[in-house]
């Protein structure tokens, strides 16, 4: 199932659903990965990384803020 994932530089763009990127992935299990993969990186920082998982039919699936 092909999801598209949206990623977010700062928490107000977060929470208001602002996207600075929206990218295609072919999986649910990919997208998540690489969110994760991502978020990792950011982890223990000042920085703020944000991701939000949207099926096709525009139905939110996770979310995952670095908070």
């Amino acid at each position: 199932m092909k999801v598209k994932l949206r990623s977010y530089s700062n928490p107000q763009h977060y929470e208001s659903d602002f996207p600075e990127k929206e990218l295609l992935m072919y999986s649910t299990t990919e997208a998540l990965a690489y969110a994760r993969k991502q978020i990792a990186k950011v982890r223990r920082t000042n920085n703020f990384l944000g991701f939000k998982i949207i099926n096709t039919k525009g139905e939110l699936m996770f979310k995952l803020p670095s908070y």
